[in-house]
């Protein structure tokens, strides 16, 4: 839905991520770097919550996201 630019739908999942899979939520991570601010505010809130792994996700997708032209690989 990232990739198609949904954020009406992404926005609609925030209060779904408790309860999502770890490949869910490591894909919302992704998709949220695409929603701008509300997914930097969704971050800032969530990031005590992150494992480990989702932390390393966050942080992988925070450096592509400011390339230039950067897509989510999917």
């Amino acid at each position: 839905m990232a990739k198609w630019e949904e954020y009406s739908f992404l926005a609609d999942q925030l209060n779904e991520y408790p309860g999502a899979s770890a490949w869910e939520k490591r894909a919302f991570i992704i998709a949220s770097y695409s929603m701008k601010d509300a997914g930097s505010h969704w971050r800032d809130y969530m990031a005590p919550q992150f494992n480990p792994f989702e932390k390393i996700v966050r942080d992988w997708a925070a450096e592509k996201s400011q390339i230039k032209g950067w897509k989510i690989p999917i």
